[in-house]
Order: structure tokens, then C-alpha cells, then sequence
């Protein structure tokens, strides 16, 4: 590719030589250079952009889109939409705007039309809109037959991805709440589930309210505990199990007859408000609000995933397209097929009898849990894992301590301690927390996060090796870094120090808690400082353990 010369191609364009694939060489073109840019990501094919940009007129497009050749028309629909990314001159975006948009509604070959929608996507579509809401509708309401129908749902969903684009900026809609008894279940690691279920218990009163699942914990809920629920801080995220009517069952051929009949429509009306005003979240002709969804699958558990895997092969994604098109049109397009806009997440969980299970993920839910994590880098540890970290290890806790994270990043560890004691949200703290870390932002970013949080943290951008005291620590709190497998020189060097700095500045019956992947590195530190005794191992998962060490 790289020995072709664009100003051939052009060339060849203009004398009407092979246009089909010369446009689409042209493409593959803009994706090379695009790859190969050196000094910012693009830079490679914005000059072959602008060229093109410049040397085609409108009558160049019009030529193309009134060539007798579909896939012609298809191709060069394609390439405006190259050229209007990521960003095109305002002025060349409005006039190739209004081209797509004339030839649009020329268009008869039903493939093609979505194509220039995807194109028209990335330009100002407002002075269109009402022609566009029009055409949904013909297109929503007239039967079509099944050689049509691939098409005509692609075309159907360009559009409602235009036009739900605006809603995003327009809409009121927004988590109401539960307002009757519902089933949820709280994703979580199997080694955190007890510990989430006796804190559950706590609230409900009623241990059989909930159980233990492989994926978590399956909970029922009401209007007047689902908050305190959702506020327990060790699961990942929270999903709805769908009520289905008695005796469906969810497979491939029925999924999304099912799907429809069920509770799903008013569990939505439940849970989602939104303002008189707010017209396109309504269904026309119901009074009802519309919602925008896309369907997924769920990672599978460890004992489903063999089953899962075979599921997910082949033409799977495929049927996922066709089944979320088929439970926008057996819902009478309540529910509306936009995956990059979506209010509801339709998820999809492999049995082992060859059938599904569905949990509802309500994307306009917002988890305030961790609202002071102003800030994260690519490498702090996920709050909620924080969150179980300090749940597993609450025996080892008290509020009195001098405590320290020699490697804290943006801080979450000795925050989510002090929600585990009870510190926060009341503020009562007891003693100093200290935090240390090599990477000036994070230490600027975790001051901002304890800030937020209400929590006295003394943030050093200081090397645990190099760090000094004058009074000792009670606790050494932290997750140790990961390092790539082949260096086991280096991960010798650093538990080495690690554990020799640790003896050095904890106090008398002090413990070590350290998050890690090495084992056996860990034991072998152990070993060779004699004031050193391990205590407890935790599990957390992927290999990984907590080990509870006490300075004699």
C-alpha cells in the first residue's frame, strides 16, 4: 500500500478509471497514514485529507453520489465520513453536510443509506432533524419484507443515533429510585461475598433476603432499603435480574419475545423520571417514555466459562445485532437500539442448558460511593477492591493507629481504611495518616481525593527507602507494584528494601499489611528478618493475597 501515490488516484478519479476501488484504495490509504503518524496521533493523513478536502468540488461528490453504481455512491459515502474525522473545517462540514443530505433522500438502494447517515452523523445535522424524525417513523411503521429488513434496521438505527445524540444534551430523564420490591444482585469476588452478605443482613434484618451467588450476592430490596443497600462499598457494580413471565425462558430462538413480555418496561418506568417537556423520550401515540438500550454480554463466572466461550464463537455478534433490532420492533420501539447512547444495559449471562440468563445495568444510576476519587491514574487500584481490601483486613484495624501507605498513588487505600472504622463519613480521626509516593501528581492528586473525602492525610512525594521519622508507625497499609515477569532481579532488590525499610519504622507489635502477587518472595523476606512473623494470608483473587505480618 505504502508504494501507492495518492495523486495517481486522484488522478484516475478524475478520469473516471476504476472509481469504485480507487476510492476505496483511498481509504485504506488515510488508515495507513493514520497509524504511521509520528508526531501526533493522525498527523500522518491530515495533509492527504486536506488535499483531498481541497482538490474535490461539489460537483466531484454529486458525481459520485449520482453514479449508477451503488457500491460507488456506498465508497464515497464512506470517505466523507473519513474526512469529517476527527475534525473537519466548519465550512467544507456544512457544505459536505448538505450534499450527504440531498443525495440521502435520492438514495434508493437500501444499503447505502445508512452509510451517508453515518457520514452526516459527524456533521451539524439540526436543520434536518424533523425530516429525519419523519422518516423514522415511516420506517418504524411500514412491514418490510425479510430480504429488506437488514437494511432497513441499519438505516433505523443511524438515524435514532442522530437523533438520540441531541436527546442527550435536551433530556430530563434520570434516576427516580425503587419504588416496589425488586430483586438485585450485587456483583462481587466470591472471597468477598460473606462479608457483603452479614453487611446486608445488617440492614435488612432478615438474612433470607439475600444469598450468596456465583456472581455476588442476589438481594432483594425495597423502597425503603435499597439506598442503605447500595451504599455497602465491596461490590463492583449493581444490576437488576429481569422477572420473566412464568414458564419463558430465554434462548435464541424466543430471547426477544421474552425479553419484552417481561417486567422489563416497567421496571423502567419504576426506576427512570423524566419532565413534560422531554418530547423525544416519548413513544408516539402512548404517552409512554422510550429508552435507549444495548444488549451485551456478561464476562462469564469460572465454572460457566467453558459454556460461555462456546456460546460466544462464531455468530455471536451477529445474533446480538439481530436481537437487539428485534426487541426494539416487539417493543413497538419503547425500547430503541442506540449501543453508543444508551439509558439501559440489556445483559446477557450463559447458562449451562444452553440458555440465558438477563440482568438489567441502569446506566443513568450514578454511584456516589466513591464521589471524593476526584482523581485516578491508569495504575490506582479500583476503590471498590480498596473497599474489600480494608473489609477483609477490619480485624487488623483500629482507629488509634499510626498508619502509613508507602506506595499510595491517589490515596484510595487509607481512605476506604477510614470508612471501614467507621472515620468517615463522621470525620472523627484519631490519629495521622501519612502517604508516601515517587510520582508528584498522584501525591497532588491524592491530596485533592483525601480533601474531598474529609480525611487528614499527610501527602510526602518521597521514596518509601529514603523516608524518615521521628516517631514510628503502627501500620504499614499498601499494595505492592506490578512488575513484568521477567524480572526477577528487580522484584528480589525491591522486596528487600521493602522489608527492611518496614522493620526499620514500624513500632513494637506492628503489622505489615501487603496486597501482592509474590508469594513466595514475600515468605523468603520473611524468613531472613527474624523480627518478622506472618500471620494471615488473605485471598483476593487473580492469584493475589494480602499478607498480615506482625513485627515482634
Amino acid at each position: 500500500m505504502s508504494g501507492q501515490n495518492i495523486n495517481e488516484i486522484l488522478s484516475d478519479i478524475r478520469e473516471e478509471r476504476k472509481i469504485r476501488q480507487n476510492l476505496s484504495l483511498l481509504r485504506e490509504i488515510l488508515r495507513e497514514k493514520s497509524k504511521s503518524g509520528t508526531k501526533e496521533k493522525g498527523a500522518g493523513s491530515q495533509a492527504y485529507k486536506n488535499q483531498i478536502r481541497e482538490e474535490w468540488k461539489e460537483r466531484d461528490w454529486l458525481s459520485f453520489f449520482e453514479n449508477e453504481d451503488a457500491k460507488v455512491r456506498k465508497n464515497a459515502a464512506n470517505l466523507a465520513g473519513d474526512l469529517l474525522l476527527p475534525e473537519a473545517d466548519e465550512d467544507w462540514s456544512g457544505r459536505i453536510g448538505g450534499i450527504l443530505w440531498r443525495a440521502y433522500l435520492k438514495e434508493k438502494t437500501l444499503f447505502v443509506r445508512s452509510i451517508y447517515l453515518k457520514a452526516l452523523a459527524l456533521t451539524d445535522c439540526s436543520p434536518y432533524m424533523g425530516e429525519m424524525e419523519k422518516r423514522l417513523d415511516q420506517l418504524r411503521e411500514k412491514q418490510w419484507s425479510p430480504e429488506e429488513l437488514a437494511h432497513i434496521r441499519a438505516e433505523r438505527q443511524a438515524l435514532e443515533a442522530i437523533l438520540h445524540r441531541k436527546d442527550i444534551r435536551e433530556s430530563s430523564l434520570h434516576w427516580r429510585g425503587i419504588a416496589s420490591e425488586r430483586e438485585i444482585l450485587l456483583e462481587c469476588q466470591p472471597y468477598i461475598s460473606d462479608l457483603l452478605k452479614k453487611r446486608v443482613d445488617g440492614i435488612l434484618k432478615d438474612p433470607r433476603a439475600s444469598r450468596i451467588v456465583p456472581r455476588g450476592l442476589r438481594v432483594r430490596v425495597a423502597e425503603n432499603n435499597y439506598e442503605q443497600v447500595l451504599a455497602c462499598r465491596t461490590y463492583r457494580d449493581f444490576l437488576f435480574y429481569l422477572p420473566l413471565r412464568k414458564g419463558a425462558v430465554i434462548d435464541r430462538k424466543g430471547a426477544a419475545e421474552a425479553i419484552c413480555r417481561s417486567k422489563l418496561l416497567p421496571i423502567l418506568d419504576e426506576i427512570y423520571a423524566r419532565n413534560e417537556r422531554d418530547k423525544r423520550q416519548e413513544k408516539v401515540g402512548t404517552g409512554k417514555a422510550s429508552y435507549r438500550f444495548r444488549v451485551s454480554w456478561m464476562k462469564p463466572v469460572r465454572k460457566e466459562k467453558k459454556r460461555a466461550e462456546e456460546e460466544q464463537e462464531g455468530s455471536d455478534a451477529s445474533w446480538i445485532r439481530l436481537l437487539a433490532a428485534q426487541i426494539e420492533e416487539k417493543s413497538n420501539h419503547r425500547l430503541i437500539n442506540v449501543p453508543g447512547n444508551y439509558q439501559l444495559e440489556i445483559l446477557l449471562a450463559a447458562k449451562r442448558d444452553g440458555t440465558y440468563r438477563v440482568y438489567l445495568k441502569p446506566s443513568l444510576y450514578q454511584d456516589q460511593r466513591f464521589a471524593y476519587r476526584l482523581h485516578a491514574e491508569p495504575t490506582s487500584m479500583a476503590p471498590y477492591k480498596a473497599a474489600q481490601m480494608t473489609e477483609l483486613l477490619a480485624p487488623y484495624l483500629r482507629k488509634d493507629r499510626q498508619v502509613i501507605d508507602p506506595l499510595a498513588g491517589v490515596g484510595s487505600l487509607l481512605i476506604e481504611r477510614a470508612y471501614t472504622l467507621g472515620i468517615l463519613p463522621l470525620g472523627r480521626q484519631e490519629a495521622d495518616f501519612y502517604a508516601l509516593d515517587t510520582y508528584g501528581k498522584a501525591v497532588a492528586e491524592g491530596r485533592e481525593n483525601a480533601a474531598a473525602a474529609g480525611l487528614r492525610v499527610q501527602y510526602i512525594n518521597r521514596s518509601f527507602f529514603d523516608f524518615r521519622h521521628d516517631y514510628s508507625f503502627d501500620e504499614i497499609l499498601t499494595e505492592a507494584p506490578q512488575m513484568e515477569a521477567g524480572q526477577r532481579k528487580e522484584r528480589e532488590r525491591f522486596y528487600r528494601a521493602f522489608f527492611d525499610q518496614a522493620v526499620g519504622i514500624l513500632a513494637g507489635d506492628g503489622r505489615i499489611m501487603l496486597l501482592t502477587d509474590q508469594g513466595d518472595l514475600v515468605r523468603k523476606q520473611i524468613r531472613l528478618h527474624d523480627r518478622l512473623r506472618l500471620e494471615r494470608e488473605i485471598d483476593m483473587g487473580e492469584r493475589r493475597r494480602i499478607y498480615v505480618i506482625l513485627r515482634r
